[in-house]
């Protein structure tokens, strides 16, 4: 592989599109699209309490 070759690589532009900002997404979205459902649901109520106390 030549020096072009890698400037090729780390040039190409990314297949995934930019990720938002977190403040502009619901932070649990992604456990509630990778977890099943009721575990997620009760893992954000679990941390919110303990973020109540």
């Amino acid at each position: 592989m030549t020096g072009r070759d890698r400037d090729a690589i780390h040039t190409s532009p990314s297949p995934l599109p930019p990720r938002p900002l977190d403040h502009h997404r619901d932070p649990w979205q992604e456990l509630r699209e990778h977890a099943d459902h009721d575990l997620a649901e009760r893992t954000v109520q679990a941390i919110y309490n303990e973020g109540n106390h």
